[in-house]
């Protein structure tokens, strides 16, 4: 080793233990701040774990609370604390649009009244908590009467307009802790909790109505509209109400009240009705009614019988007295022995088959009896020119009535000019597919008839265009004995003459209406004075007299 090479080794050794040293230094000073990162971290973690605490305090509660963070150190807890504060924010914000959402999902966007859910679980809660106090709970349903002409006549602006305007009278004339909402259209609903007696409530919702019923400035137009409404009460003891739950009877008040108020137009409008213990048996009568009627016409209890419509002087036989006449035909009605109860109403018929949807059932059983009945009198040698059978509007509405009819006829084996349909004047005003339909029946050759003329809304020019071969005077013009009513039927007889009309008056039951109708004009008659509505049976031995225009045909003893 050279002399050189010894006095380096002693140098290398002393950098050596210098670099041992630094490092030594660096790993004590790293190890100082990793543990108190570590310690940074630590705590930081308490500090989030006490953070998402207040977080959820902060964000599920019923009141908004200030936020409460600890402070966190260096930039991490920065970052948390900007963190949290926007994620309060994103919460709050959150929890506003739900109440939005269930604000609107539970007020109607128009009005800003309650809806029919909403109503509902008011109305059950009310019941709910007045039934536990030995209290009564109302409902009051308001049906504006003639809204359908507003939006018509004015536009649905106007209309809207008009809403908002017994909205905010409602709400005017309700009491404290009274619900006030819409059920949709032109319906409204007053729930009552502690109601007071029924004859104090009826008067309130007569108020009510009276309010409405004042004139209002909408969109430059002085609308008034009038309103219906049914009152009901919650069902006292005694009648079952106790075993059912709030919401059962909340839904039966809903009906009730909506019953009544049904009740309260047919009665007129503009007026207040209740759902009372009378109201409750009628409705359980009608019921039975219509149930006892699906029956009928399953098991073939119904019958058809027919009344002659018969020629009076100047229809080319020339009879020599208006008692004598000519037959013209015989108007096919139905009619219903029911069991126990004897004969019922024709009235109570139709309105029975109206409410549950029987109407084209017996007018196609009537349709199809009578179709047969005309064959098998021919068949007999008792000819009939031709039967005529009504048709409701509903029915004649209905795409389904040219098929119902010219099925009748092909399986009778009867010719479509035998047939005549009749329809009261009020179908062609009210309904353009009722219009289309007696044309396509006239096609095929089957003849209409206007029934109770005089009673509706047709106008006498009307009768240029209306699709009709026949015109029945309604009775009541016949009965009239003074001059203006006698004039009156003149005027309606020689107008069906002059548009081409065979005039017939119906309801004759006099010698003196018989004369009245043959010199106003009239080509033929109906009713008790000629011959009562007869079963076919009763009525062919009399078919002979009918057809001879010499014989007298006066009706039997009643």
């Amino acid at each position: 080793m050279t002399t050189a090479g010894t006095h380096l080794l002693p140098a290398c050794g002393a950098v050596v233990a210098a670099a041992l040293l630094v490092g030594l230094a660096a790993a004590l000073l790293l190890r100082r701040r990793l543990a108190r990162s570590a310690a940074e971290l630590s705590s930081a973690r308490e500090a989030l774990r006490g953070l998402e605490l207040r977080a959820r305090l902060v964000v599920s509660g019923d009141h908004e609370q200030a936020l409460s963070l600890p402070e966190l150190p260096g930039p991490l807890g920065r970052d948390v604390r900007a963190w949290a504060v926007q994620t309060q924010r994103s919460e709050q914000v959150r929890d506003q649009l739900q109440q939005q959402l269930r604000h609107q999902a539970a007020h109607d966007s128009l009005t800003g009244l309650a809806v029919r859910s909403r109503v509902l679980e008011q109305l059950a809660g009310a019941v709910e908590l007045d039934r536990a106090a030995g209290r009564r709970t109302a409902l009051v349903l308001v049906d504006l009467d003639g809204f359908q002409a507003v939006n018509d006549r004015h536009g649905h602006a106007a209309g809207d307009e008009l809403l908002r305007v017994v909205a905010d009278r409602l709400r005017s004339t309700a009491r404290a802790g009274d619900v006030v909402g819409r059920l949709g259209g032109d319906e409204f609903v007053v729930v009552v909790p502690d109601a007071p007696d029924a004859d104090a409530l009826v008067r309130s919702a007569g108020r009510l109505v009276g309010v409405l019923a004042e004139p209002v400035q909408v969109s430059g137009y002085l609308l008034s509209c009038t309103a219906s409404a049914g009152v009901a009460l919650r069902a006292g003891a005694g009648q079952g109400e106790e075993v059912l739950d709030a919401a059962a009877v909340a839904r039966t008040l809903l009906v009730d009240a909506a019953t009544a108020a049904h009740r309260a137009k047919a009665a007129g409008r503009a007026r207040v009705e209740l759902f009372d213990d009378d109201l409750r048996s009628q409705l359980a009568e009608a019921a039975s009614t219509e149930q006892a009627l699906r029956t009928a016409l399953a098991l073939g209890q119904l019958r058809v019988v027919y009344q002659p419509v018969v020629g009076l002087p100047g229809t080319g036989q020339e009879p020599a007295h208006p008692d004598d006449g000519e037959l013209l035909g015989v108007e096919a009605l139905l009619r219903w022995d029911r069991p126990g109860h004897g004969p019922v109403d024709p009235a109570v018929v139709v309105a029975a088959a109206e409410r549950c949807g029987l109407v084209r059932g017996l007018e196609a059983f009537v349709l199809a009896e009578a179709a047969l009945q005309l064959v098998r009198w021919r068949v007999r040698g008792r000819d009939v020119p031709v039967v005529s059978v009504n048709l409701s509007a509903r029915h004649l509405a209905d795409p389904r009535v040219v098929p119902d009819v010219l099925e009748a006829l092909e399986t009778a084996g009867l010719e479509p000019s035998r047939l005549q349909v009749e329809i009261s004047e009020g179908v062609l005003v009210d309904d353009g597919h009722a219009a289309e339909h007696l044309r396509a029946l006239r096609s095929h050759g089957v003849r209409v008839a206007l029934d109770d003329f005089g009673t509706g809304a047709t106008s006498i020019a009307a009768l240029a265009t209306t699709p009709a071969d026949q015109l029945k005077v309604a009775g009541r013009f016949v009965a009239a004995e003074g001059a203006a009513d006698e004039q009156l039927l003149e005027l309606m007889a020689r107008a069906g003459t002059a548009f081409g009309l065979q005039v017939v008056a119906e309801g004759v039951e006099t010698a003196a209406q018989a004369e009245r109708a043959l010199r106003a004009g009239c080509t033929g008659a109906q009713g008790w004075h000629f011959c009562p509505a007869l079963s076919a049976d009763e009525l062919e031995p009399r078919l002979p007299l009918l057809r001879d225009s010499r014989a007298e045909v006066r009706a039997p003893v009643r």
